[in-house]
């Protein structure tokens, strides 16, 4: 866990067991570089007092899950900016994890409303960006850390292709 504000955690990490923790722990050490706060919570669904007690620091919550169950649990009962990351569990998958209608839900449906990332570990990290992003959105600390990630990342990926660009590289056709 991040040690910034260890009390007040921004975003929480859900996971249903120790394989599905692994993948997310690539979501918290992207948050920690942004220097959000985040806590590992149960799987089990929220406990309606210890929501009400602390949605007002969550922000955000990251469900690692094989279905969309947990996710629209969360959605349903916080309120908050949910999103699921797939996780292999048992004979679910590959596309059997998407295939379980969270990318077809009706708008509103059910009052259950969350993001589905990518598979596995490229979904947690897309899914702590994705927070990070709503985020700047009404925080400048964070904001300014957002953009300063996405100019070093358009600096990486031109100083990759200029090489490529050069006309002198006898690799071009």
């Amino acid at each position: 866990m991040s040690s910034k504000s260890p009390a007040n955690p921004v975003v929480l990490l859900v996971a249903p067991d120790a394989a599905a923790w692994e993948v997310l722990r690539a979501a918290g050490e992207l948050l920690d570089q942004f220097e959000l706060t985040w806590e590992r919570g149960s799987s089990a669904g929220p406990d309606p007092s210890e929501v009400g007690r602390r949605c007002e620091t969550w922000k955000a919550v990251i469900v690692a899950s094989p279905d969309a169950g947990a996710p629209a649990n969360w959605s349903r009962q916080t309120k908050l900016l949910t999103i699921r990351v797939p996780v292999e569990s048992g004979d679910r998958t590959g596309l059997a994890l998407l295939d379980d209608g969270s990318g077809q839900m009706p708008a509103g449906s059910d009052d259950s409303v969350f993001a589905t990332m990518a598979i596995g570990t490229a979904g947690a990290k897309n899914a702590a960006l994705f927070v990070v992003a709503a985020l700047a959105l009404r925080d400048e600390i964070v904001r300014a850390k957002w953009l300063a990630f996405r100019q070093r990342q358009t600096a990486s990926v031109l100083a990759e292709l200029t090489p490529r660009l050069d006309s002198d590289n006898p690799d071009l056709p």
